[in-house]
């Protein structure tokens, strides 16, 4: 009898060290599930911020261009508007000695 009881006393003991490592098991776990998670929230960032930067990269590259191209036009613009004021000037010039 006194051999049962002492069996039932180490089971117990068993079973309390078995759900103790358990417990601690799972809260390793968790521990290194929460520092991956970390990480991995980090290192996404850093890859968001770095795509951000090269779009905004890219956008000011297109932004440059549409700017000289839209500038390059008015100038032209320009420069037609003055050649043909100058033309127009020069026939009325001539257009005057002629009378």
């Amino acid at each position: 009898m006194a051999e049962l009881l002492s069996l039932q006393k180490e089971i117990q003991v068993l079973k309390r060290e078995y759900v103790h490592a358990h417990r601690q098991a799972e809260e390793t776990r968790k521990e290194e599930n929460d520092a991956a998670v970390v990480i991995q929230s980090w290192f996404r960032g850093c890859k968001v911020r770095s795509y951000i930067s090269h779009l905004l990269e890219k956008a000011i590259i297109i932004q440059r261009i549409w700017r000289g191209f839209r500038a390059r036009a008015h100038f032209r613009q320009m420069v037609k508007t003055a050649y043909f004021i100058m033309k127009m000037n020069f026939y009325e010039a001539m257009a005057v000695k002629v009378r």
